[in-house]
């Protein structure tokens, strides 16, 4: 493991429970941290995946985590997944285990009972499924969002004039 490897200890824990939760098939990676104190900041890594599935034989995985003041580490995970089955057969097979929360530009977004979120682009050939995960652990854990939260726009910014 990349992580382990770099010295990184603060995180490890957390880093291997988002691996763990996203590799899901061979792979190879690539990893970024800050080399001269690991501990004290970002670790990211782009992982490319292969399976022998020939509806969704390939697929990529990025993973970040970093250090809290108090203690802990949160982060992300999102994990792409290209499959030749259609965005509609997908929503409706994760609509069993979830529900659609959001239409985001015409994108379904679905939130499963796990608590992950997923938003599903059609694609030339098929769907493209998109997983969006939150990870924190230590004493700063993230909160899960309620339902409104889900569901509510970010405000647009009109940016510096």
């Amino acid at each position: 493991m990349h992580a382990r490897n770099a010295g990184i200890v603060t995180c490890l824990d957390g880093i291997a429970r988002a691996a763990s939760g996203t590799i899901g098939a061979p792979h190879a990676a690539m990893s970024n941290w800050l080399t001269g104190a690991p501990n004290q900041g970002p670790f990211s890594s782009i992982i490319a995946m292969t399976s022998g599935n020939r509806a969704a034989p390939n697929a990529a995985a990025f993973i970040h985590l970093s250090p809290t003041p108090v203690g802990g580490c949160q982060g992300s995970t999102v994990q792409v997944v290209p499959t030749a089955r259609s965005c509609g057969a997908m929503q409706a097979e994760f609509s069993k285990e979830g529900r659609t929360i959001a239409n985001l530009a015409g994108i379904p977004v679905l939130l499963r009972a796990t608590g992950e979120r997923y938003l599903l682009l059609q694609a030339p050939g098929g769907c493209v499924i998109v997983s969006i995960n939150l990870l924190a652990t230590g004493p700063a854990q993230l909160a899960a969002p309620g339902p409104g939260a889900a569901t509510a726009p970010a405000p647009a910014s009109a940016g510096p004039r």
